[in-house]
């Protein structure tokens, strides 16, 4: 098992008592109220998830997992001789909430190494598309269509 998968499994299960108490103590609290028109629009100003990925500070700007534009810059593994992090040690500290060693960046590289070809048919269903589709709308259906292969691989989660 991949270094990510071990600590995204040991991850889950400290998340769950509290994803369950959540539902259990707060199921009925109203977050937001909701017009046709922002849900037609993009659903674009409406409070709608709870995340602890990020909180947009109206002083500091954005703040990933807590840290800081900046923080995250200084703080994630870098290339040998680069200014900037590896993209996937970013993903990393999404998925994870912790900064990344250069071990656990290497873990990610290789993971996403593994599943860097797609098939066909999920070319196919891009190539289907309206030249004036919108690119969220392809990509959702590309990713979607990858259920099948990348997604019911035995043993990646638990249950």
């Amino acid at each position: 098992m991949s270094i990510l998968k071990q600590k995204l499994r040991e991850k889950i299960e400290i998340w769950r008592p509290r994803i369950a108490r959540l539902m259990h103590e707060h199921a009925d609290v109203v977050v937001d109220q909701v017009t046709v028109g922002q849900i037609l629009g993009g659903m674009r100003g409406i409070r709608c998830l709870i995340t602890d990925i990020s909180y947009l500070d109206p002083m500091e700007g954005i703040r990933y997992r807590g840290f800081t534009l900046p923080e995250v810059f200084e703080k994630l593994p870098k290339p040998r001789g680069a200014e900037s992090p590896y993209v996937e040690g970013l993903i990393y500290l999404f998925l994870v909430g912790e900064i990344p060693t250069e071990e656990e960046v290497g873990d990610v590289i290789d993971e996403f190494h593994k599943r860097r070809i797609l098939p066909r048919y999920v070319y196919d269903v891009i190539d289907q598309f309206p030249c004036c589709s919108h690119p969220m709308t392809i990509f959702s259906a590309a990713v979607m269509t990858l259920q099948r292969n990348h997604f019911l691989r035995k043993n990646t989660l638990p249950d």
